[in-house]
């Protein structure tokens, strides 16, 4: 979806500080049967080596799962260690996704969060304690957006699980191989605007993003590197929505 904050800032995504508020534009897959890929993604900002990302998605009929890991590494590991792995899972409506229920965990040097977002509900667990129980935010989250499903709206709302985004496409190009690009600007729930983008293309008969992007001073950008139908070891990744919704709500079996 996260996970699925962009320059430290408490309204943005961790950690590179991510690059998933790019835009999102996903072709429905329409799949009969448990279909599953498995992604791999190197994060760089100014250039540089700065974390991984892998992302399992599977798709059964209408139904849809994203699960994540991502982490930092090399030098931004050893200034800003950040780790955090999502779970999401929903519905394919009209080739639009519908999040039914998202997860994301995060760790920090000196942070721990869990949050779990359904039925329009917020719950969040930080360092151990547990916040105040809100609505959720608009918008469908960034990892079905991303991963799950959707379009290359003019306009459309995103969010991280917490904080939402309002995003204007500003460009759209088709290549001649048939991948595309989409450019936003976009909006966060504080005001603060930046430059956005998202490259697709087909992976094993799917169409699945290949570099997202955000501009704001520093640029900062995810690049597909290997994608697979079949796991590797690094590649399991068991932990789900539920999981989250447990962590939050310890009264649940």
């Amino acid at each position: 979806m996260s996970v699925p904050q962009l320059r430290g800032g408490r309204r943005r995504l961790p950690p590179f500080r991510l690059v998933f508020c790019a835009a999102a534009s996903l072709s429905a897959l329409g799949a009969t049967s448990s279909d599953a890929l498995y992604l791999e993604y190197q994060a760089f900002i100014a250039g540089a080596q700065a974390g991984t990302a892998r992302v399992h998605v599977e798709h059964t009929g209408q139904r849809y799962s994203v699960r994540g890991v991502i982490s930092t590494q090399g030098l931004m590991e050893r200034l800003s260690p950040w780790r955090s792995r999502f779970a999401v899972s929903g519905q394919l409506e009209g080739g639009r996704a519908h999040p039914a229920a998202l997860g994301v965990q995060e760790w920090a040097r000196r942070k721990e969060r869990t949050i779990h977002v359904a039925h329009g509900k917020l719950r969040q667990l930080r360092n151990g304690r547990l916040r105040p129980e809100r609505p959720a935010p608009p918008g469908v989250d960034l990892m079905s957006a991303l991963w799950g499903g959707g379009q290359c709206d003019a306009k459309q709302v995103l969010n991280n699980g917490r904080h939402f985004y309002s995003m204007t496409r500003r460009g759209h190009e088709v290549r001649p191989d048939g991948s595309e690009r989409c450019d936003y600007h976009i909006v966060d729930d504080d005001g603060e605007w930046f430059r956005g983008w998202v490259e697709l293309g087909e992976r094993l008969g799917r169409r699945v993003p290949t570099e997202i992007g955000i501009a704001e001073g520093v640029t900062r950008r995810l690049t597909l590197v290997n994608a697979t139908s079949s796991p590797d070891a690094g590649a399991e990744l068991p932990w789900s929505a539920d999981a989250a919704a447990r962590t939050v709500t310890p009264n649940l079996p």
